[in-house]
């Protein structure tokens, strides 16, 4: 299996982990270390040399002890659902990977301050039902909804994740209050407004008082900083009313332009709102959901949301419609949605909204022509582009594509995932950003950062990974051992 940097045979380094852990959560099994390098992207990665299970924060500061006192990479793993494939360190074949899906448990349910404590192994899914049975929710993100756990999208996704709500909630960080991480070094540190930062209160229940924000610091890092073990959120009340609908119309132009009619009243006469077209249908939809708490709120928002579309020119369209159209781009969950229509891929980045219609034609250019040259094209069985709004500042703009598995060759995916990455790397020269920030993500988005920028990130790396143990050279950070 190899040997690490100071010759620790893998046997040792085995029993080390399973005196830790359980022989149960320790293995070395080919097998097993195979099925990590598998995500939702056709991109694979390398098996790592051992892996194991924790069960609590301190079986996590006892592993990266070890590691980083005998300079061995740590993988840190949650659900598994990168959009961006396994995290391409270096080194990987000689790393510890870390699997946190076993502290999946929900710690504290405050109803007196509305904040949830959760370890961050515990999956989305699971923390929505729990929380929605006591009345309330949490903007976690929505896509894959039953696969990710709550650490995952922290690290690995903008903004630690984007909601089902993001057109009027923004991303996750703004409701995060704090986080329990293991440092590099095994340390372990609580940030948020809480114990860490007053040894007289008892729990999380803000973000900045008493403290500079050092939550954002673990946010979006793709786990170089360390590894997440539990995260404290605000919850909202959940709402009472639903309204799902939408209008149709055949111009771009009109679609976005009342897209932004929309994003500019005030408060949003939406929850949620999407932007779709699908290559069979030769028209843009706008989607849209609106959830309220109280029956005159959601007429209120209804009233003023269709007053707007049909002013527009737009077409309404039945529940029904809305709800088929709103399918075709659906994630929430991947495995019953997505698997029967074969294999698929995102080319999908944030932009400025006013950048949104040229985006769009220079997004879809890119794809045809690549995909073209490539004679990818023709294997293509769905193609559906969409809008999706993010407050009032920017949108995702993004294509998915469908693709039969069978007729997919070795070489037709490796050209494809050439495509992929020389879409990030377009879309940013328009002025976009990438938005999983993990695997082949981290890479390309750094490949933009100024020289300053890549300088202090590199330096807040090394004052808290001094052994570069933890994911390294994630974000093309590779320093001296």
């Amino acid at each position: 299996m190899g040997s690490k940097p100071d010759n620790m045979s893998s046997e040792k380094l085995y029993d080390i982990l399973s005196n830790i852990v359980g022989n149960r959560y320790v293995s070395s099994d080919e097998a097993v270390r195979y099925s990590y390098t598998r995500t939702p992207n056709w991109i694979r990665g390398e098996p790592p040399l051992i892996v194991v299970r924790p069960g609590s924060v301190d079986e996590i500061s006892e592993i990266v002890k070890v590691a980083n006192s005998h300079r061995i990479p740590v993988i840190p793993r949650g659900g598994g659902a990168s959009v961006a494939g396994f995290p391409l360190s270096h080194r990987v074949p000689e790393s510890i990977l870390v699997d946190v899906t076993r502290l999946n448990k929900i710690i504290d349910i405050d109803e007196d301050h509305f904040v949830v404590t959760a370890e961050a192994g515990v999956l989305l899914g699971d923390l929505h039902k729990i929380l929605k049975s006591k009345g309330y929710h949490v903007y976690s993100v929505d896509v894959p909804f039953y696969i990710d756990t709550l650490g995952g999208v922290i690290s690995g996704f903008n903004g630690g994740g984007e909601p089902a709500d993001v057109a009027t909630s923004g991303e996750l960080y703004h409701y995060l209050l704090g986080l329990k991480v293991v440092l590099p070094t095994g340390e372990i540190v609580q940030t948020g407004s809480g114990p860490g930062t007053n040894i007289h209160a008892r729990k999380v229940i803000d973000r900045t008082p008493n403290t500079p924000d050092l939550t954002g610091l673990f946010v979006g890092d793709a786990g170089i900083f360390g590894i997440k073990a539990e995260a404290t959120l605000a919850m909202e009340p959940w709402p009472d009313y639903f309204i799902l609908g939408g209008f149709r119309t055949n111009s771009l132009l009109k679609a976005w332009s009342c897209s932004r009619k929309l994003t500019s009243r005030a408060p949003y006469p939406y929850t949620r709102l999407l932007l779709l077209k699908t290559n069979d249908i030769n028209e843009w939809y706008v989607i849209y959901v609106i959830r309220a708490h109280e029956r005159e709120e959601a007429d209120f928002k209804l009233k003023t949301l269709t007053n707007t579309c049909k002013s527009e020119g737009l077409s309404e369209v039945n529940e029904k419609e809305a709800y088929s159209i709103a399918l075709r781009y659906g994630t929430r969950d991947i495995g019953r949605t997505f698997a029967p229509r074969g294999m698929y891929i995102y080319f999908e980045a944030v932009f400025p909204a006013k950048y949104i219609p040229e985006t769009t034609k220079l997004s879809r250019e890119y794809a045809k022509k690549n995909l073209g040259d490539l004679e990818l094209l023709s294997k293509v069985t769905d193609w559906v582009e969409f809008i999706a709004p993010k407050l009032r500042n920017t949108a995702i703009f993004g294509i998915l594509l469908f693709f039969k598995k069978k007729s997919m060759t070795p070489k037709d995916v490796e050209n494809l995932i050439k495509v992929w990455i020389g879409y990030m790397r377009e879309s940013m020269k328009w002025g976009g950003f990438t938005e999983a920030v993990q695997g082949i993500g981290t890479f390309e988005a750094a490949a933009v950062w100024s020289d300053s920028y890549k300088q202090l990130v590199n330096r807040i790396k090394q004052a808290l990974d001094p052994n570069n143990i933890m994911n390294p050279g994630l974000w093309g950070l590779v320093m001296e051992q």
